[in-house]
């Protein structure tokens, strides 16, 4: 941010943190510069008021007597609550000149979760001859705009006649992958497993 203490059409200034999961914190410097050449010093301080519990924090809140051409940098964060809805966030932060109009600056977030789609929640092998082996796919894809590391586990009394390759991975933004399910039977019975699916920070 470059400020002229006497531009009267100071306008507005963005800070974009992008995508934040929930449940993290996400950090920023901006830098400001006293861009006056008249000698003229630079006080300017944020009204705390404004951040409520938005989620934002800012230090320093004030700077006084910032000389021309001088420049001092502040740290913004941006905590993204677990008990608010995902989606963007939009906050809108004064910055408040002594001598001169305010800035505003326009602090925005998108909140998210990361979330794997599964191709089918059900599963069903068929018949299978005893000692042999068939093999059945599931497809995982990350519907979130952030990475996704995943990770199957077996549940159930049957699952050591069941596998899966791969059982865990890392998936980005759209991709997908195909996960093989394995059954070999040992006895002439009716088999049955649950694969949960568990995604990290989900």
């Amino acid at each position: 941010l470059v400020l002229f203490p006497t531009d009267r059409a100071a306008g507005l200034a963005n800070g974009d943190f992008g995508h934040v999961i929930m449940g993290q914190t996400k950090k920023k410097i901006f830098k400001i510069t006293n861009a006056s050449l008249l000698g003229t010093q630079l006080n300017w301080f944020f009204d705390k008021k404004y951040l409520g519990a938005s989620g934002f924090s800012i230090e320093p809140e004030k700077v006084m007597k910032l000389a021309d051409n001088g420049s001092v940098d502040f740290s913004v964060k941006y905590f993204a609550r677990t008990n608010q809805k995902p989606g963007p966030k939009t906050m809108i932060l004064p910055l408040e000149m002594v001598g001169a109009p305010t800035l505003q600056i326009v602090m925005t977030a998108n909140v998210c979760l990361p979330e794997i789609e599964l191709s089918s929640q059900e599963l069903d092998v068929g018949k299978v001859v005893i000692g042999r082996s068939k093999k059945i796919y599931v497809r995982l894809k990350n519907i979130s705009p952030v990475s996704a590391t995943w990770m199957m586990k077996k549940s159930g009394k049957d699952e050591a006649r069941f596998t899966c390759e791969p059982n865990m991975g890392t998936l980005r933004p759209g991709k997908k992958v195909m996960v093989g399910i394995e059954f070999i039977p040992t006895e002439a019975k009716r088999s049955h497993v649950e694969f949960l699916l568990k995604v990290d920070q989900n």
